[in-house]
């Protein structure tokens, strides 16, 4: 398996975060904000989509938080990064599909 771009880092491994393109931490840090106050608001832990969910880092860090997590993402080699990863973390609600946005969409 090899990733064209490495756009997000790879969740919980350190090691290769300076590697990606893309910083997330800096847009995590207030969806975390929204999902606290909503999920506080609630009294319970949110479901979410992810929609172009890439390699998962949101997905995996929202799901780290209690959340129930689908991923989805149009790239099968996205898809099997995070089901790699799913599987380092298996007691997180977490589960990824590979489809297109649009078809995800019409379906809700």
């Amino acid at each position: 398996m090899v990733l064209s771009e490495l756009y997000q880092p790879i969740y919980n491994h350190p090691e290769l975060y300076d590697k990606s393109s893309r910083p997330c931490e800096d847009r995590l840090v207030e969806i975390k904000k929204v999902y606290h106050l909503l999920s506080g608001k609630l009294g319970r832990p949110l479901r979410v989509l992810d929609l172009g969910c890439n390699i998962g880092y949101m997905s995996f860090s929202l799901a780290s938080l209690g959340a129930q997590v689908t991923g989805v993402e149009v790239f099968e080699y996205n898809t099997d990064v995070c089901r790699l990863l799913a599987q380092e973390h298996s007691d997180y609600k977490v589960n990824f599909e590979l489809d297109k946005i649009e078809n995800v969409m019409y379906k809700l």
